[in-house]
């Protein structure tokens, strides 16, 4: 089953990886004050000093790389939010074809058992010959929608759908 991803369940994995870079940031931050909190002078402390800004600058790329990738869920998050409008859309359009041409059969049944009770059983053999008329393209439309593998709403499927009487 190909759902599309949970927009709220990326949006809240982007908030972690963005928190997580601020607390990376926030320990660089911390680990240079401290190193230049040390009380001691020398070739030493100049060492410890300059290795500690240098993790520093790698905690902070590191840092970096977690908001891209916070930026990277969330447009991903958008670009799922759009394609589940337009799944919904592609879906909605279907159910309305679908139920235009079945309204017409309906319509066009209950005009004839209305207008020949004495003849209702044969209706099953198919109201609109009853009657001569010819459903013509409403009768093709409505056998192509039947044949039609509906996906669940939401599905990903309903974007490469090929649905009749829709271009």
């Amino acid at each position: 089953m190909s759902l599309l991803p949970d927009v709220a369940a990326l949006r809240r994995l982007a908030a972690s990886y963005a928190e997580r870079a601020t607390t990376i940031r926030a320990e660089a931050d911390r680990l240079v004050a401290h190193a230049d909190a040390t009380p001691w002078v020398g070739a030493s402390a100049d060492a410890l000093r300059h290795g500690a800004r240098a993790t520093a600058g790698s905690l902070r790329r590191t840092a970096g790389a977690h908001d891209d990738v916070a930026a990277a869920l969330e447009e991903h998050a958008r670009q799922v939010e759009v394609a589940l409008v337009v799944v919904a859309e592609i879906r909605q359009r279907f159910v309305d074809l679908a139920s235009s041409v079945g309204a017409r059969v309906v319509d066009l049944a209950g005009v004839v058992v209305g207008g020949a009770v004495e003849v209702a059983g044969e209706l099953a053999e198919g109201a609109a010959g009853l009657v001569g008329i010819d459903l013509g393209d409403d009768e093709r439309l409505r056998e192509q929608i039947e044949r039609v593998d509906v996906p669940p709403a939401g599905h990903a499927d309903w974007l490469t759908i090929d649905l009749p009487g829709m271009s």
